[in-house]
Parts: structure tokens; sequence; C-alpha cells
């Protein structure tokens, strides 16, 4: 895929394609300050269990999710936000296949 534009609207969901079994990452912007990135999850992929070493905030683009917070499921759907502090255990099974925007600011 060729670089994302900046200073032009688009559907960022079409800027990440699915890849069989796999977690797909494309970065959108970094700098010092943080950073931003899609990830598009195929159904027979997942996103482990992790911390994030920075303030995170999560948009389901595409798809539903379980996203575990910390032991706790929530079912999260194209449309629903979540902002995760930093340290905070998570992670992510898909339902159908999904693509998520995620945006971290560093503290």
């Amino acid at each position: 895929m060729k670089e994302i534009e900046h200073n032009t609207p688009l559907k960022l969901k079409d800027q990440i394609e699915y890849s069989a079994g796999q977690v797909v990452n494309r970065a959108v912007a970094q700098d010092k300050n943080g950073q931003a990135f899609l990830l598009a999850v195929d159904k027979d992929a997942s996103v482990k269990e992790h911390k994030a070493d920075a303030l995170a905030i999560m948009h389901a683009l595409e798809g539903e999710f379980i996203l575990n917070i910390e032991g706790k499921e929530h079912k999260m759907k194209e449309g629903d936000s979540i902002i995760l502090d930093p340290d905070v255990r998570h992670s992510l099974t898909p339902i159908t296949p999904f693509k998520i925007a995620l945006v971290k600011i560093n503290r």
C-alpha cells in the first residue's frame, strides 16, 4: 500500500487490509509525543495480553471483538471507543475480523 495521505479526507478503515490468520499493523504518524497506527486483526488471530507504556485511545473502525481489560470483558464494535491508562493489562479477541485506530500518547 502507498503512504497514507495527510491533509486529505479519507476513511481510515480503507487504509489497511486483513491478512489471513495475522495481525497487521500500519503506522499513520509518530513523533516523540506518541504514535498513531491502524490494526487489522483476522478472525483467526488475536492480540495477546500486554500492557501499553502510554495512554491509549482505541477506536473500532470495523467488525467486532472482545476487549479484555484486567479480566473484565467488553464487547466492542464499529464506532466504539475507549481510553486506556498506561500499564493496564488488556487483550483483543475477534468475534469477526476487525480494524481499529490506536493513538498512544507518551506521558
